[in-house]
């Protein structure tokens, strides 16, 4: 059996977790009518809330992400302080 959703690590098949309770948030997301952007839409249960992305100054993206480059996720583990820094815990 797979998981819900590995932040919750419930084994059993979804109940409250149906493509269907979530599907017009991607339909609105991937329609003409949203002019949104920045945000992340979280769904359950026919539910939905959004969270706001900020990104750190003096970005331009996707040229200069004003950012910390890496080349391996061993890089990217090893770094992920300075890559944080900006993001309030």
């Amino acid at each position: 059996m797979k998981p819900k959703t590995r932040m919750w690590n419930v084994q059993d098949q979804p109940e409250d977790l149906r493509p269907d309770q979530v599907a017009p948030g991607v339909l609105y997301l991937a329609s003409g009518e949203c002019r949104e952007s920045g945000f992340i839409l979280r769904a359950s249960n026919a539910q939905f809330t959004a969270a706001r992305w900020i990104e750190r100054d003096n970005v331009d993206y996707p040229l200069n992400l004003a950012a910390v480059e890496v080349s391996t996720a061993e890089d990217l583990a090893t770094q992920w302080q300075e890559i944080a820094a900006d993001v309030a815990f």
